[in-house]
């Protein structure tokens, strides 16, 4: 049985859903992908250098310093806008798969 706050969460959180459906859980493999995002801008020195650049985009950090600038660019408008569009739609398809 699950209260309202628990299924909030579960379609905050769209990746373990199918798989666990316990919010602590979603919580943590959520916290995993954002870091992974966040750190990807600070491991390019690591990176050989033809998917630097590939990284760089992908890195939540490069997007959002522009921003923070006050500098809005159409790239990061539409990176965070698919970012949150692809959320939804694994969040759709996570639910549309369970069975009521």
């Amino acid at each position: 049985r699950t209260s309202a706050h628990g299924r909030g969460v579960h379609c905050d959180r769209p990746f373990c859903v199918k798989s666990h459906g316990k919010p602590i859980v979603a919580f943590i493999i959520s916290f995993l992908i954002i870091l992974t995002l966040f750190l990807m801008d600070k491991v390019l020195i690591y990176v050989p250098e033809a998917f630097a650049s590939t990284l760089e985009f992908l890195a939540i950090d490069y997007h959002f310093s522009n921003i923070a600038r006050g500098v809005i660019d159409s790239r990061n408008v539409i990176y965070f806008g698919s970012l949150l569009g692809f959320s939804l739609y694994l969040a759709t398809v996570s639910l549309e798969r369970r069975k009521w």
